[in-house]
Protein backbone atom coordinates (compact mmCIF):
# COMPACT_ATOMS: atom_id res chain seq x y z
CA UNK A 1 0.00 0.00 0.00
CA UNK A 2 2.77 2.49 0.89
CA UNK A 3 4.62 1.42 -2.52
CA UNK A 4 1.05 1.68 -4.06
CA UNK A 5 0.46 5.39 -2.42
CA UNK A 6 3.54 6.81 -3.56
CA UNK A 7 3.11 5.69 -7.23
CA UNK A 8 -0.39 7.28 -7.11
CA UNK A 9 1.24 10.94 -5.92
CA UNK A 10 4.30 10.39 -8.67
CA UNK A 11 1.70 9.70 -11.66
CA UNK A 12 -0.52 12.90 -10.29
CA UNK A 13 2.17 15.29 -9.90
CA UNK A 14 4.04 13.83 -13.05
CA UNK A 15 -0.07 14.28 -15.29
CA UNK A 16 0.04 17.81 -13.22
CA UNK A 17 3.15 18.82 -14.85
CA UNK A 18 2.00 18.04 -17.99
CA UNK A 19 -0.69 20.57 -17.88
CA UNK A 20 1.44 23.25 -16.48
CA UNK A 21 2.56 24.46 -20.31
CA UNK A 22 -0.90 24.41 -21.71
CA UNK A 23 -2.15 26.44 -18.94
CA UNK A 24 0.38 28.47 -19.66
CA UNK A 25 -0.43 28.91 -23.42
CA UNK A 26 -4.12 29.21 -22.63
CA UNK A 27 -3.16 32.20 -20.27
CA UNK A 28 -1.29 33.69 -23.20
CA UNK A 29 -3.47 33.37 -25.85
CA UNK A 30 -6.25 34.93 -23.20
CA UNK A 31 -4.17 37.83 -22.61
CA UNK A 32 -3.30 38.28 -26.64
CA UNK A 33 -7.34 38.48 -27.02
CA UNK A 34 -8.00 40.64 -24.47
CA UNK A 35 -5.23 43.16 -25.72
CA UNK A 36 -6.64 43.01 -29.31
CA UNK A 37 -9.70 43.64 -28.39
CA UNK A 38 -8.94 46.63 -26.10
CA UNK A 39 -6.90 47.72 -30.13
CA UNK A 40 -10.01 46.73 -31.81
CA UNK A 41 -12.26 49.13 -29.54
CA UNK A 42 -9.77 51.72 -29.70
CA UNK A 43 -9.63 51.71 -33.61
CA UNK A 44 -13.45 51.66 -33.71
CA UNK A 45 -13.76 54.58 -31.57
CA UNK A 46 -11.41 56.69 -33.58
CA UNK A 47 -13.28 55.71 -36.71
CA UNK A 48 -16.33 56.31 -35.63
CA UNK A 49 -14.95 59.79 -34.46
CA UNK A 50 -14.19 60.45 -37.81
CA UNK A 51 -17.03 59.49 -39.44
CA UNK A 52 -19.49 61.57 -36.51
CA UNK A 53 -16.94 64.58 -38.00
CA UNK A 54 -17.29 64.01 -41.63
CA UNK A 55 -20.85 63.46 -41.34
CA UNK A 56 -21.17 66.84 -39.21
CA UNK A 57 -19.19 68.05 -41.31
CA UNK A 58 -21.32 67.21 -44.51
CA UNK A 59 -24.85 68.27 -43.07
CA UNK A 60 -22.87 71.92 -42.27
CA UNK A 61 -21.98 72.12 -45.61
CA UNK A 62 -25.01 70.93 -46.92
CA UNK A 63 -27.37 73.15 -45.02
CA UNK A 64 -24.85 75.95 -45.37
CA UNK A 65 -25.63 75.75 -49.41
CA UNK A 66 -29.01 75.15 -49.18
CA UNK A 67 -29.68 78.13 -46.70
CA UNK A 68 -28.60 80.55 -49.79
CA UNK A 69 -30.51 78.68 -51.33
CA UNK A 70 -33.49 79.79 -49.12
CA UNK A 71 -32.86 83.05 -49.10
CA UNK A 72 -33.28 83.43 -52.60
CA UNK A 73 -36.65 81.91 -52.09
CA UNK A 74 -37.44 84.06 -49.02
CA UNK A 75 -36.99 86.81 -51.48
CA UNK A 76 -39.20 85.43 -54.26
CA UNK A 77 -41.75 84.85 -52.29
CA UNK A 78 -42.05 88.51 -50.89
CA UNK A 79 -41.91 89.88 -53.88
CA UNK A 80 -44.83 87.41 -55.42
CA UNK A 81 -46.62 88.27 -51.78
CA UNK A 82 -46.20 91.98 -52.40
CA UNK A 83 -47.39 91.76 -56.05
CA UNK A 84 -50.84 89.98 -55.24
CA UNK A 85 -51.67 92.58 -52.53
CA UNK A 86 -54.72 94.81 -53.51
CA UNK A 87 -52.42 97.67 -53.42
CA UNK A 88 -49.21 97.02 -54.63
CA UNK A 89 -47.40 99.99 -55.66
CA UNK A 90 -47.93 100.98 -51.73
CA UNK A 91 -45.49 99.86 -49.01
CA UNK A 92 -46.19 100.04 -45.54
CA UNK A 93 -45.09 98.97 -42.92
CA UNK A 94 -47.68 96.62 -41.94
CA UNK A 95 -46.38 94.76 -45.10
CA UNK A 96 -42.68 94.86 -43.70
CA UNK A 97 -43.51 93.23 -41.05
CA UNK A 98 -42.07 90.13 -39.38
CA UNK A 99 -42.39 86.96 -40.60
CA UNK A 100 -41.55 83.09 -40.13
CA UNK A 101 -41.36 81.47 -43.42
CA UNK A 102 -40.85 77.65 -43.62
CA UNK A 103 -38.74 75.64 -46.28
CA UNK A 104 -38.43 71.86 -45.03
CA UNK A 105 -36.87 71.22 -41.79
CA UNK A 106 -35.71 75.01 -41.98
CA UNK A 107 -37.10 78.19 -41.14
CA UNK A 108 -36.48 81.73 -42.60
CA UNK A 109 -37.23 84.66 -39.87
CA UNK A 110 -37.28 87.87 -42.11
CA UNK A 111 -37.13 91.69 -40.93
CA UNK A 112 -37.82 94.30 -44.03
CA UNK A 113 -36.45 97.78 -44.37
CA UNK A 114 -37.79 100.28 -46.35
CA UNK A 115 -34.38 102.20 -47.86
CA UNK A 116 -36.91 104.61 -49.23
CA UNK A 117 -37.81 105.25 -45.80
CA UNK A 118 -34.60 106.83 -45.53
CA UNK A 119 -33.08 110.30 -47.39
CA UNK A 120 -31.58 109.47 -51.09
CA UNK A 121 -28.49 110.79 -50.77
CA UNK A 122 -27.23 111.28 -54.79
CA UNK A 123 -30.98 112.83 -55.21
CA UNK A 124 -32.20 115.07 -52.13
CA UNK A 125 -31.68 118.89 -52.55
CA UNK A 126 -28.66 120.38 -51.12
CA UNK A 127 -30.91 122.30 -48.35
CA UNK A 128 -32.22 118.62 -47.36
CA UNK A 129 -28.65 117.33 -47.04
CA UNK A 130 -27.22 120.35 -45.19
CA UNK A 131 -29.81 119.39 -42.30
CA UNK A 132 -28.75 115.68 -41.88
CA UNK A 133 -27.44 114.73 -38.28
CA UNK A 134 -24.01 114.64 -38.73
CA UNK A 135 -23.35 117.07 -41.72
CA UNK A 136 -25.89 119.61 -40.20
CA UNK A 137 -24.86 122.98 -41.95
CA UNK A 138 -20.96 121.97 -42.99
CA UNK A 139 -20.98 122.55 -46.81
CA UNK A 140 -17.09 121.55 -47.37
CA UNK A 141 -18.35 118.22 -45.33
CA UNK A 142 -21.37 117.61 -47.77
CA UNK A 143 -19.44 118.71 -51.15
CA UNK A 144 -16.71 115.98 -49.41
CA UNK A 145 -19.34 113.45 -49.47
CA UNK A 146 -21.25 114.58 -52.92
CA UNK A 147 -17.54 113.85 -54.21
CA UNK A 148 -17.26 110.40 -53.60
CA UNK A 149 -18.37 107.70 -55.45
CA UNK A 150 -21.06 105.41 -53.08
CA UNK A 151 -21.46 102.13 -54.14
CA UNK A 152 -22.45 101.03 -51.08
CA UNK A 153 -22.94 103.23 -47.74
CA UNK A 154 -19.75 102.32 -46.25
CA UNK A 155 -17.97 104.36 -49.07
CA UNK A 156 -19.50 107.18 -47.13
CA UNK A 157 -16.26 106.35 -44.44
CA UNK A 158 -14.13 107.49 -47.96
CA UNK A 159 -15.02 110.84 -47.60
CA UNK A 160 -13.05 113.95 -46.60
CA UNK A 161 -14.23 114.51 -42.82
CA UNK A 162 -16.49 111.70 -42.22
CA UNK A 163 -15.49 110.39 -38.92
CA UNK A 164 -16.86 106.90 -37.42
CA UNK A 165 -19.01 109.71 -35.53
CA UNK A 166 -20.39 111.20 -38.62
CA UNK A 167 -20.49 107.81 -40.24
CA UNK A 168 -22.42 106.51 -37.40
CA UNK A 169 -25.20 109.68 -37.44
CA UNK A 170 -26.08 109.45 -41.00
CA UNK A 171 -26.16 105.40 -41.86
CA UNK A 172 -29.71 105.08 -40.37
CA UNK A 173 -30.88 108.66 -42.04
CA UNK A 174 -29.65 108.16 -45.81
CA UNK A 175 -29.53 105.26 -48.39
CA UNK A 176 -27.82 105.05 -51.70
CA UNK A 177 -31.04 103.44 -53.51
CA UNK A 178 -33.94 104.02 -54.43
CA UNK A 179 -35.43 105.99 -57.09
CA UNK A 180 -35.08 109.67 -54.99
CA UNK A 181 -38.31 110.15 -53.18
CA UNK A 182 -39.07 108.96 -49.78
CA UNK A 183 -41.61 106.99 -48.89
CA UNK A 184 -44.66 108.88 -46.68
CA UNK A 185 -45.89 105.83 -45.47
CA UNK A 186 -42.90 104.23 -43.86
CA UNK A 187 -40.75 107.79 -43.51
CA UNK A 188 -38.15 107.97 -40.77
CA UNK A 189 -38.90 111.32 -38.47
CA UNK A 190 -35.08 112.14 -38.85
CA UNK A 191 -35.70 111.90 -42.72
CA UNK A 192 -39.09 114.04 -42.68
CA UNK A 193 -37.17 116.75 -40.51
CA UNK A 194 -34.28 116.36 -43.13
CA UNK A 195 -37.16 117.81 -45.38
CA UNK A 196 -37.96 120.48 -44.05
CA UNK A 197 -41.59 119.27 -42.57
CA UNK A 198 -42.31 120.32 -39.30
CA UNK A 199 -42.42 118.82 -36.33
CA UNK A 200 -45.97 118.51 -35.53
CA UNK A 201 -46.64 117.24 -38.61
CA UNK A 202 -43.90 114.61 -38.38
CA UNK A 203 -46.36 113.56 -35.04
CA UNK A 204 -49.12 113.88 -36.82
CA UNK A 205 -48.21 111.58 -39.77
CA UNK A 206 -46.95 108.80 -37.30
CA UNK A 207 -50.35 109.12 -35.66
CA UNK A 208 -52.45 108.09 -38.42
CA UNK A 209 -49.67 105.55 -39.82
CA UNK A 210 -49.92 103.79 -36.69
CA UNK A 211 -53.99 103.57 -36.46
CA UNK A 212 -56.08 103.28 -33.50
CA UNK A 213 -53.67 100.72 -31.36
CA UNK A 214 -50.88 102.86 -31.87
CA UNK A 215 -48.46 100.65 -33.25
CA UNK A 216 -47.35 101.15 -36.79
CA UNK A 217 -46.49 97.69 -38.52
CA UNK A 218 -49.73 96.34 -37.52
CA UNK A 219 -53.14 95.47 -39.26
CA UNK A 220 -54.96 98.71 -38.52
CA UNK A 221 -52.25 100.59 -40.13
CA UNK A 222 -53.02 103.78 -41.59
CA UNK A 223 -52.23 103.92 -45.03
CA UNK A 224 -51.42 106.74 -47.89
CA UNK A 225 -52.61 105.22 -51.00
CA UNK A 226 -51.70 108.70 -53.27
CA UNK A 227 -49.60 111.60 -52.62
CA UNK A 228 -51.46 114.06 -53.95
CA UNK A 229 -54.23 113.29 -50.86
CA UNK A 230 -51.74 113.24 -48.18
CA UNK A 231 -52.94 116.97 -46.82
CA UNK A 232 -56.49 115.68 -46.79
CA UNK A 233 -55.90 112.48 -45.24
CA UNK A 234 -54.22 114.52 -42.53
CA UNK A 235 -56.81 117.29 -42.63
CA UNK A 236 -58.63 115.49 -39.56
CA UNK A 237 -55.33 115.83 -37.28
CA UNK A 238 -55.57 119.70 -37.25
CA UNK A 239 -53.48 119.98 -40.17
CA UNK A 240 -52.52 123.65 -40.19
CA UNK A 241 -51.80 126.33 -43.38
CA UNK A 242 -47.95 125.67 -42.98
CA UNK A 243 -48.19 122.22 -42.61
CA UNK A 244 -50.72 122.05 -45.77
CA UNK A 245 -48.43 123.98 -47.75
CA UNK A 246 -45.19 122.05 -47.13
CA UNK A 247 -47.23 118.79 -48.32
CA UNK A 248 -48.02 120.21 -51.24
CA UNK A 249 -44.39 121.86 -51.94
CA UNK A 250 -42.80 118.48 -51.35
CA UNK A 251 -45.19 116.56 -53.78
CA UNK A 252 -44.82 119.20 -56.88
CA UNK A 253 -40.86 118.78 -55.99
CA UNK A 254 -41.50 115.37 -56.48
CA UNK A 255 -39.82 114.23 -53.34
CA UNK A 256 -42.70 112.13 -52.15
CA UNK A 257 -43.89 108.72 -52.82
CA UNK A 258 -46.12 106.04 -51.33
CA UNK A 259 -44.63 103.17 -52.36
CA UNK A 260 -41.31 101.76 -52.52
CA UNK A 261 -38.42 99.60 -55.23
CA UNK A 262 -35.77 98.60 -52.91
CA UNK A 263 -36.18 97.13 -49.85
CA UNK A 264 -33.40 95.62 -47.13
CA UNK A 265 -33.96 92.02 -46.07
CA UNK A 266 -32.58 90.52 -43.08
CA UNK A 267 -32.93 86.86 -43.16
CA UNK A 268 -31.74 84.64 -40.42
CA UNK A 269 -31.98 80.61 -41.31
CA UNK A 270 -32.57 78.46 -38.42
CA UNK A 271 -32.72 74.61 -38.16
CA UNK A 272 -34.60 73.97 -35.17
CA UNK A 273 -32.93 76.36 -32.49
CA UNK A 274 -29.97 76.31 -34.71
CA UNK A 275 -28.71 79.28 -36.87
CA UNK A 276 -27.68 78.32 -39.85
CA UNK A 277 -27.02 81.30 -41.70
CA UNK A 278 -27.50 85.32 -41.51
CA UNK A 279 -27.94 86.72 -44.62
CA UNK A 280 -28.30 90.91 -45.38
CA UNK A 281 -29.88 91.38 -48.93
CA UNK A 282 -30.81 94.62 -50.56
CA UNK A 283 -33.34 94.19 -53.42
CA UNK A 284 -35.14 96.30 -56.65
CA UNK A 285 -38.22 94.71 -55.89
CA UNK A 286 -39.69 95.73 -59.14
CA UNK A 287 -37.31 94.32 -60.95
CA UNK A 288 -35.73 91.32 -58.81
CA UNK A 289 -32.48 92.88 -59.16
CA UNK A 290 -30.36 91.95 -55.78
CA UNK A 291 -28.33 95.40 -55.29
CA UNK A 292 -26.39 93.75 -52.56
CA UNK A 293 -25.69 90.51 -50.82
CA UNK A 294 -24.28 90.09 -47.10
CA UNK A 295 -23.73 86.81 -45.34
CA UNK A 296 -22.59 85.82 -42.09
Amino acid sequence: MHREGKSLIRSFLSRRACRRPSERNRGSILFLAVGAIAVLTILAAGASSVVSQEWKLASFLTDANTSFYDALSTIRVMKQIWVLRSSPLVMSFYDLRTRDLAFGDKVVTLVCYDEQALVPIAHADRSTLLQLPGIVGNEALLNAILATPLYVKEDLLSAEGVTEDVYGQLKGVVTIYGAGRVNINTAAAEAMTAMGAPQALVVRIQQYRAGIDGFEGTADDGVFSDVYHIADVLEPYGLTAAERQWIETTVLAQQLTTGSSAVRFDMTVKKGKKTLRHFLVTVDISTGVILRWDEQ
